[in-house]
């Protein structure tokens, strides 16, 4: 009986020694993944957090190109505005010259229609050649008005373009 007694307090003392060994190897492992549970976390959090400043910086650079996008709209519209408001000053001008050429061509007209009169009429020849001369540097001083004006609109024309 003490044979017995002895041999189960030994069964028993190996038992226990294999018990604290195996629980020795379940800690160490539930160490080991424990280790292994917190560096996976960290490595998540490391690429969440790489995620979110890569997405960050994306989004930065598309609302950088949409405004910018913005901007060179804005700036083609403003250039179309410019343009087409130089056309419509171009209009006019060409308007206003072909106005003043009218102009001076009734003017030449008229003065032409003079100088005939002039010839034909049975005045005195030296009065009648004075009227004349007169008449005609009336004429060249109103052409060379009228060419200081066409060749301003012009300069105003080439300026606007």
């Amino acid at each position: 009986r003490d044979k017995r007694i002895v041999e189960l307090q030994e069964e028993v003392l190996h038992a226990q020694r294999e018990s604290a060994e195996h629980e020795a190897t379940l800690e160490a492992r539930i160490s080991q993944l424990q280790e292994e549970f917190n560096t996976l976390q960290q490595d998540l959090a490391k690429r969440e957090s790489e995620h979110e400043k890569n997405f960050a910086v994306q989004w930065e650079k598309d609302e950088a190109e949409r405004v910018d996008e913005a901007r060179a709209r804005a700036l083609t519209a403003s250039k179309i505005l410019h343009l087409e408001a130089a056309a419509q000053n171009l209009e006019l001008e060409c308007s206003t010259r072909e106005v003043c050429i009218a102009e001076l061509e009734a003017h030449v007209t008229e003065q032409a229609c003079k100088i005939s009169d002039l010839e034909c009429a049975d005045a005195d020849p030296t009065s009648t050649k004075n009227a004349a001369v007169e008449q005609l540097a009336s004429l060249e001083q109103l052409s060379e008005v009228q060419a200081l004006r066409i060749a301003e609109l012009e300069a105003e024309a080439k300026t606007a373009q």
